[in-house]
């Protein structure tokens, strides 16, 4: 008897301290939902920080440019993704010991306007989608580098399409010659009406 008597105190103890957290909690939880009951949203979560944050000057890619400039880096333009009504430039400028390049793209969707698209600077890519020791320039960059890097590309860019040109130039030239001095009889019939003219 003794013992179920103190079976029903500790049982009657046990709940006691139960209910006691119990209320305990439930005060908590009521103390944070009073505390948050007219807020609508959650604080949000902190942006990654980007290049621009840590050098809003961008002086690493000007450095970066200048000197390109200085050391006249290998230069490879591709202009696969050209048609009449689109252009788009990627612009690979690669330091002669492989080690560090500048990548650029830019496009045009009404043959007038050439826009940036991005631009990043660092160690070679040692493999696909890597990224360490890289610096990005993004379209949605608000900051006159975007306007700096196109006119830097633009150049570049415009300096292929003279070689290009002169090439074909060089190539019809050269067509024209080789036509022109397959054409015997015409050309005996020109010089001998260039001699009976005198």
């Amino acid at each position: 008897m003794i013992v179920l008597v103190l079976l029903l105190i500790a049982s009657q103890v046990f709940l006691f301290v139960k209910y006691s957290e119990l209320l305990k909690v439930k005060k908590e939880s009521e103390e944070v939902i009073e505390k948050y009951k007219d807020v609508k949203i959650v604080a949000n979560i902190p942006e990654e920080p980007q290049y621009e944050d840590i050098e809003p000057d961008y002086k690493t890619f000007y450095n970066f440019m200048e000197n390109i400039k200085l050391e006249n880096w290998k230069v490879k333009i591709d202009d696969d993704y050209c048609t009449d009504t689109y252009s788009y430039w990627t612009v690979l400028i690669e330091s002669h010991d492989g080690e560090y390049c500048m990548y650029i793209s830019l496009n045009c969707y009404d043959g007038k306007q050439v826009e940036f698209s991005t631009c990043r600077i660092g160690r070679t890519q040692l493999g696909v989608g890597n990224t360490e020791h890289h610096l990005y320039i993004k379209s949605t960059t608000k900051h006159q580098i975007k306007k700096d890097v196109t006119i830097f590309a633009w150049d570049y860019i415009i300096k292929y399409y003279e070689d290009k040109n002169q090439k074909i130039f060089d190539k019809i030239k050269d067509n024209i010659d080789v036509i022109n001095k397959s054409m015997k009889t015409l050309n005996r019939s020109n010089r001998l009406d260039g001699i009976l003219k005198f």
